[in-house]
């Protein structure tokens, strides 16, 4: 899941299952040391703007990838992957990291 981790952004990557239609993928993550709130970041596909229903509902038969930035050096984090398909939500397994110094 983890691609590559910097100072201040880590890389993820993910297959979220071949014909699969997906409302909606979502990026959770948290500090691990002190048990703040949990972030959101939603992955927006790279479709034409225009097109609201391939934005809304796409078919993935390849890899996900999407950089989360803005995080601390030197910090301990937890993050997984959301996935809304049909109404209902799957999630990646926690994986713990730390940024670069």
């Amino acid at each position: 899941m983890i691609d590559s981790i910097g100072e201040t952004s880590v890389t993820l990557s993910w297959r979220p299952g071949a014909s699969q239609v997906i409302n909606k993928t979502t990026v959770v993550y948290q500090k691990s040391s002190d048990g703040s709130d949990w972030k959101r970041k939603l992955v927006t596909p790279s479709t034409p703007e225009n097109d609201v229903s391939t934005r809304l509902r796409r078919r993935v038969a390849d890899l996900e990838k999407f950089v989360v930035d803005g995080l601390e050096p030197a910090t301990g984090y937890i993050i997984y992957v959301e996935v809304l398909s049909f109404g209902k939500i799957s999630r990646s397994p926690l994986v713990e990291f730390r940024t670069r110094e």
